[in-house]
């Protein structure tokens, strides 16, 4: 049986978020899954960026906002490099969102009745922590959480990739099982982790068949294309900036960014146009597999 290969997973930002919008009460499963959240009064996504205020004069833009109830806010992001200052950047952004709730005349122990979560999905190595962690306020001296007006929680997509491998997945708590599903570019794979306790068998077949959409529709693949060609346009940003040592690095990332591409049977021309690479040199590169 030829196993279904998909050309994106769900860890790009532009097959996350159009799956997700499209496929709301798997994204609210999940949520519940993750963040242990047991609001069952329906969902809203929202597409989104918070103003910027007189002390940042930024603006943040996010990939997913949704709302699980009147008071509980929930913040979306898949990240595919470390982004510096996280926490401090998370911390920020749910502040900003609180903030703009406020409305004139409003008490502010209203505010105390908000939940907000900032969701991270990282695709990227952090060998310090946990597959998923969660943190909030809590006091230094005790050791009590202070208040759960604010949850932090990052999902490392690799080590739950690790964690359900060769291992039976009803063994495998669900929310790892979400943190695995976003890296699989398999179908069969992802209806495995799914079984038939995350999903009804309708919600599970409708997201299968959105996934599966998604990847042939010629809009999402060019925009998912370009996307990687920012991921490349970063690792040789820091080329020119980095010692010899380091280059070697970003240049066998480089390398595997064009070996994804040839796996997924995208022709030359293309790569060359996302990569920068000549077609001689992806050819080499192709020779090199095929040697080995």
């Amino acid at each position: 049986m030829v196993k279904e290969k998909l050309k994106m997973t769900l860890a790009s930002d532009v097959l996350f978020k159009k799956v997700f919008f499209s496929e709301g009460s798997a994204l609210l499963k999940m949520l519940q899954d993750i963040l242990d959240i047991r609001e069952d009064s329906g969902i809203t996504i929202i597409g989104y960026e918070t103003r910027p205020n007189n002390i940042f004069g930024k603006s943040f833009r996010g990939d997913l906002l949704v709302t699980l109830s009147d008071r509980t806010y929930v913040s979306i992001e898949m990240n595919n490099s470390n982004p510096k200052n996280s926490l401090s950047r998370n911390m920020i952004h749910l502040f900003r969102i609180h903030s703009d709730m406020l409305v004139k005349g409003m008490p502010d122990s209203e505010l105390e009745k908000y939940r907000l979560y900032q969701l991270n999905f990282d695709n990227f190595r952090n060998p310090s922590r946990e597959a998923i962690e969660k943190y909030a306020f809590c006091s230094l001296t005790t050791g009590k959480v202070r208040n759960l007006i604010y949850t932090f929680c990052d999902v490392d997509l690799e080590k739950c990739r690790k964690l359900v491998y060769n291992v039976n997945v009803r063994e495998v708590s669900k929310d790892i099982r979400w943190g695995a599903i976003m890296t699989s570019n398999d179908i069969e794979e992802i209806s495995k982790l799914l079984g038939e306790d995350m999903l009804s068998m309708e919600e599970k077949d409708k997201f299968l068949n959105t996934v599966r959409e998604l990847n042939e529709d010629e809009k999402v693949v060019k925009d998912w294309m370009w996307e990687e060609n920012d991921k490349l346009r970063y690792y040789n940003d820091l080329e020119a900036s980095k010692e010899q040592g380091i280059e070697q690095g970003i240049e066998d990332k480089s390398k595997e960014v064009v070996i994804n591409m040839l796996n997924k049977n995208m022709d030359y021309e293309t790569i060359s146009e996302i990569s920068g690479k000549t077609i001689e040199e992806i050819k080499e590169i192709e020779n090199d597999i095929n040697s080995l």
